[in-house]
């Protein structure tokens, strides 16, 4: 069961001041009942070492976001990059000061220690991260994961924290752009396309009267690294409520089930959705999607733990400001759904074809629309769900009267499979 709230946790998240120069006042997501802003994902990134990507078109205020979280949070201590499409591998390092090391004028372990100094920072933002061909950006796959590999030497960064912020540009208009790569991406629990959260018009209308030169502005330096990294011990020891796992594990099963033929449809990705005319699928646009990587379900169940205790933090503060704070809810399942319909979208689990056919090619607008499908699953199961999560968290018998809801078998004709996206519970809870 998931950790008890402690309120020295929340005053600590409290004391992690407003983004200086990024303002959005858009609601991106609803978290325990209260309203999930941009910077408040940014928040919850920082404490629970969660690797950031913001995608989205040019001046929409990613660089600035970065440079706030830089200077403001990291007081100007990390390493920066600034990608571009010519950067190769040893000018990617150049920016951990190893250029000497490739050289081969490191004369003892003792010089390499002091050269690889810039290691120790816990923070990296990497600048325009769709500019960096594939091979720079496959060493980009180390510094996600928190480590650097030199000449088959693995040296840790940032001595048990770190995290990687960058930005990014997606579309057609934008030359001198490669791809992520998708094993890339899913190093990146967190990404988010700023184009569906733009700026309200009092946003834009406050910075319009303050701001008036359009070059990222300068930033106080702040150094919280302290306070992050204290906070971030507690987060990692949080744990997931069993349908908070349960809620992941149907995204990584339920959704990479092929009930037409029986196979997960990784194994048979390239052929969807071809091969799904006539399938009578229970979930809705079946064919439009994979299912979640495990990586991804264990990411999107850390960092919903993350928004929750952001969003308790937020709650506690408006109410010692005398203001009405929309009332603090219990709601497990929702909070997943909205963390995997916000970011999910861009890890490459949707088809881009059927998604550009029928969703104007916006991922979230059609993850919106698969995260009310499996809402709907989880309602048709709410009662039994609530009884098996009980017992499991009592530590009772799981009987077959409570598993038959999940492991029924529906027939649609003499050789068809199962088609219950439900029975991946039997094997979680019987082993």
């Amino acid at each position: 069961m998931a950790s008890a709230s402690t309120p020295e946790l929340i005053q600590k998240i409290q004391k992690i001041p407003s983004l200086q120069n990024y303002k959005n006042s858009t609601k991106v997501m609803t978290i325990k009942g209260q309203p999930i802003l941009v910077e408040d994902i940014v928040k919850a990134a920082l404490i629970s070492r969660s690797n950031l990507l913001l995608l989205g078109d040019k001046g929409r205020g990613k660089t600035t976001l970065g440079h706030d979280i830089y200077d403001g949070v990291f007081g100007g201590v990390g390493t920066y990059i600034r990608a571009d499409p010519k950067m190769d591998e040893k000018a990617l390092f150049s920016h951990l000061n190893l250029g000497k090391y490739f050289k081969g004028e490191v004369q003892s372990d003792k010089e390499l220690r002091e050269l690889t100094e810039s290691i120790k920072n816990n923070f990296i933002f990497v600048d325009e991260l769709t500019r960096l061909p594939g091979i720079s950006q496959n060493r980009i796959y180390g510094l996600a994961d928190g480590y650097i590999d030199l000449d088959g030497r693995r040296i840790s960064i940032g001595n048990g924290y770190s995290v990687l912020i960058a930005t990014g540009n997606e579309g057609v208009e934008y030359t001198g752009t490669f791809a992520l790569d998708g094993a890339l991406n899913d190093r990146f629990p967190v990404i988010l396309n700023v184009n569906d959260f733009v700026p309200q018009a009092k946003d834009d209308f406050t910075r319009l009267i303050k701001k008036h030169d359009p070059r990222v502005p300068n930033v106080e330096k702040n150094d919280l690294t302290v306070l992050i990294k204290d906070i971030y011990s507690g987060i990692k020891n949080l744990e997931a409520t069993v349908i908070m796992a349960i809620t992941a594990q149907y995204m990584v099963t339920a959704l990479d089930d092929c009930s037409k033929l029986g196979k997960t449809k990784i194994s048979l990705k390239n052929a969807i959705p071809r091969i799904c005319s006539g399938c009578t699928k229970l979930t809705k646009n079946c064919g439009y999607h994979l299912g979640l990587s495990p990586r991804a379900g264990e990411a999107i169940t850390g960092f919903t733990l993350a928004l929750q205790k952001v969003a308790e933090a937020k709650h506690m503060l408006a109410k010692e400001n005398k203001e009405e704070p929309s009332k603090l809810l219990e709601t497990d399942v929702d909070d997943v759904l909205e963390v995997f319909k916000t970011f999910a979208g861009y890890t490459g689990m949707v088809n881009k074809q059927k998604v550009m056919q029928d969703f104007y090619g916006n991922p979230y607008f059609f993850m919106e629309s698969l995260a009310i499908s499996v809402k709907q699953e989880f309602m048709e199961k709410e009662q039994a769900l609530a009884k098996l999560v009980e017992a499991i968290g009592d530590g009772n018998e799981i009987t077959d009267r409570m598993l038959k809801p999940f492991i029924d078998k529906i027939s649609a004709g003499a050789n068809a499979v199962l088609e219950n996206p439900w029975r991946f519970i039997q094997g979680l809870v019987m082993g």
